[in-house]
């Protein structure tokens, strides 16, 4: 009994200890919390105060403050909206591939990378006008003596000078676009008025109505007779001559007039490129006769007058006009091209009419003394049996 009375006597000490210390620190702390200006503030407001209850609450509405108070906006909910589908003609793009993001790394400076070398161009040629183009052509070879070939003037060939030299004249007539590439051609002797004018011709052009090229040919001298070159009777064609060798042309004004190009019954174009040639009558007699000529565009020529046979008159190596003392005639071009007189001759006594050296209405271009400072054009193996083609500029 007694230890139970010492324990209850040892509660109540306890008890009145606690009690005294909440008195104590009770009014300290609430002089902490509230300084004697912010009680005053807080009586004051509270006699301002107008108890009023709003949403089952009781609150203090002050004067001169809203009469509700402002709730704040809500959140807006996040919505999905679908884009329309697209026309079914719209074009869909594929979506876009994204490629993975790497941090930049710093690096040096690297040296550009060499430009690799450029291949050369192919050569493109030197011959201006490429053949012609050909639909289901017919193919015909030609004997090795005098040939007359009669074409259709609606149908293309390509004409083959035999694989050796044709000894004899090349008469072709008709057709429409005609190409012969390649072989050689001579003129054998004939007495006086024992051949006629297409027998004593190496290649007679007549009546083609397109585009007749003839390239690679050499005709020479050879066979001993007096001969024209190339003659030309076909004013509705366009007549390219090109990598022409025609030597040895002899003739005289008592006999034959020998020329080496005479498109004595007209040509709607003559195109020359090309081409070496002597002779010891004339050269180019390009003078309208018995035809139109519709126009010339000569290049890349060198004409001799030579003495190898009886001189008869003759000279000149390049006839436009036979109007004198002027110069018309139809359009003309002339590019690189030389003549190299009968010695004891110039320029100026070698062609015709004489201005033509200077100024002719229809002319565009000179005429040049002498052999090209690189040699003949068409030089001795060029052309003739097995000629192969210098190919064409684009």
């Amino acid at each position: 009994m007694g230890g139970v009375s010492r324990l209850r006597s040892h509660l109540r000490v306890g008890c009145l200890i606690a009690l005294a210390l909440a008195l104590a620190i009770g009014p300290a702390a609430a002089g902490a919390q509230r300084s004697p200006h912010t009680n005053a503030a807080a009586r004051a407001a509270k006699r301002r105060c107008r108890v009023v209850r709003r949403h089952g609450r009781r609150v203090c509405a002050r004067p001169g403050a809203a009469s509700r108070t402002r709730r704040p906006a809500p959140t807006p909910r996040r919505t999905t909206t679908s884009a329309p589908a697209p026309h079914p003609s719209a074009a869909v793009a594929p979506p876009a591939q994204l490629a993975p993001t790497q941090p930049a790394l710093p690096t040096s400076p690297q040296p550009a990378p060499p430009t690799p070398p450029q291949a050369p161009p192919p050569p493109s040629g030197d011959l201006r006008w490429a053949p012609p183009a050909l639909v289901d052509p017919t193919t015909i070879t030609l004997g090795t003596g005098y040939t007359h070939t009669v074409l259709s003037p609606t149908r293309d060939y390509v004409v083959k000078l035999p694989p050796t030299q044709k000894v004899g004249g090349t008469f072709v007539e008709g057709g429409h676009n005609v190409v012969l590439i390649g072989g050689s051609v001579t003129i054998p002797y004939a007495a006086p008025g024992a051949a006629t004018s297409a027998e004593r011709t190496a290649i007679y052009i007549k009546g083609a109505t397109g585009t007749v090229h003839v390239e690679g040919v050499l005709i020479d001298g050879s066979g001993g007779g007096q001969f024209d070159g190339v003659d030309i009777a076909a004013p509705q064609a366009t007549v390219q001559l090109e990598n022409l060798r025609i030597v040895g042309v002899n003739g005289g004004l008592s006999s034959w007039h020998a020329d080496v190009v005479q498109p004595w019954g007209g040509v709607r174009d003559l195109r020359i490129d090309h081409l070496s040639g002597a002779s010891d009558y004339q050269g180019l007699m390009l003078s309208e006769d018995l035809g139109p000529i519709g126009s010339a565009e000569i290049s890349n020529v060198d004409l001799t007058a030579t003495t190898d046979a009886t001189v008869d008159h003759g000279g000149h190596m390049l006839l436009l006009s036979k109007d004198t003392p002027a110069c018309t005639t139809y359009p003309v071009s002339l590019t690189s091209f030389y003549v190299q007189p009968r010695p004891g001759r110039t320029v100026a006594n070698s062609v015709w009419p004489a201005a033509i050296t200077s100024l002719c209405d229809g002319l565009t271009g000179t005429v040049q003394q002498g052999p090209p400072p690189s040699g003949g054009f068409v030089p001795p193996g060029i052309a003739g049996v097995g000629y192969a083609t210098t190919g064409y500029v684009p």
